[in-house]
């Protein structure tokens, strides 16, 4: 999420840095970590804050990519399939290169989640195919992190991608079947608050 802030050379559209956003990101980031220390550390637990700097990125990012969408779609569709590989050009090599570690160490013996348990093929498969979120809630709570270990912070990773190949897919089809402006403005107003209260009754009913 780091350069989504930044202006998009894919779509052609500048989209001015706010310091304020970087900020809030920064704050978000600072938990996220200071969970995840406090977690494996002995003793009481200070920080529980961890899962509200993961929600910041996503709103973050949904209010970023979404607009970088828009822009893009208001001149050509095809923008937005530029959009998209450049996102897959940006975050696949680094993500790749982590998996191959990780795959490397976990035949040894370096890691507790290493040898004799390892990972089992749809750990890293679902991983490279940006699904290790529906893999992880398929997986009974304890052996969780003893499959998947570090990747299983890919979940992230994965819920972002789906969100911009679902918005990216959505805001193509409005932008291809309607071409007045104002009509695009109603159906998607119609598809965010369809989304927020189906989000909305998920969360209360789970």
């Amino acid at each position: 999420m780091s350069a989504d802030g930044q202006s998009d050379s894919a779509t052609g559209h500048a989209v001015p840095r706010d310091a304020a956003l970087d900020g809030i990101r920064a704050v978000a980031v600072t938990a996220v970590i200071l969970y995840h220390a406090d977690a494996i550390s002995p003793g009481r637990h200070l920080f529980r804050g961890g899962f509200l700097g993961v929600s910041v990125f996503f709103t973050l990012s949904g209010f970023l990519v979404g607009g970088q969408l828009l822009a893009a779609a208001s001149d050509r569709t095809s923008a937005v399939v530029r959009f998209l590989r450049r996102r897959l050009v940006r975050l696949a090599p680094a993500a790749l290169a982590t998996v191959a570690v990780v795959m490397v160490v976990s035949r040894t013996r370096v890691a507790p989640w290493s040898v004799p348990d390892g990972f089992a093929p749809p750990d890293v498969m679902t991983t490279i195919t940006q699904v290790a979120n529906w893999h992880l809630i398929g997986l009974p709570d304890t052996p969780v992190f003893r499959l998947v270990g570090p990747l299983a912070h890919f979940w992230s990773l994965s819920v972002e991608a789906q969100w911009y190949l679902g918005l990216s897919l959505v805001v193509a089809a409005i932008w291809t079947a309607t071409g007045d402006a104002s009509a695009r403005r109603r159906r998607l107003t119609a598809v965010a608050v369809v989304s927020w209260v189906g989000s909305t009754v998920v969360a209360l009913v789970l």
